[in-house]
């Protein structure tokens, strides 16, 4: 699993996740996710398109830092999904929680929105 911090346009956040969020995966990127993201309380878009694997604890992940970023007036947008990961997520509820966009523009348009 591999977290890239990449550049974005304002006061936003924007990383890109890579490889499988499962155990091994959480266990890899969530303290770097967590000082990347979490801790700075801004809105964030998390490309995860290369993300090939979504279990319950990326899920977990990813809510707990949307809500974090929530409290404090921000947004999280998850960006470009694999299919596979989109139902996953729709399965489990989560579309109001972690919007998704197709495209950068889309993502940072949802987060000037926030």
């Amino acid at each position: 699993m591999e977290l890239r911090v990449l550049e974005a346009p304002g006061d936003f956040i924007y990383v890109a996740l890579e490889g499988r969020l499962d155990l091994a995966g959480v266990q890899a990127v969530q303290p770097q996710f967590t000082s990347r993201v979490v801790a700075r309380k801004r809105s964030t878009a998390v490309d995860v398109s290369g993300v090939t694997f979504l279990a319950s604890l990326g899920m977990r992940m990813l809510v707990e830092a949307a809500r974090t970023v929530h409290r404090v007036g921000g947004r999280l947008v998850l960006l470009r999904p694999q299919q596979h990961v989109r139902e996953a997520l729709e399965m489990a509820g989560l579309a109001p929680l972690l919007p998704v966009a197709s495209s950068e523009a889309e993502a940072f348009s949802l987060l000037g929105s926030a």
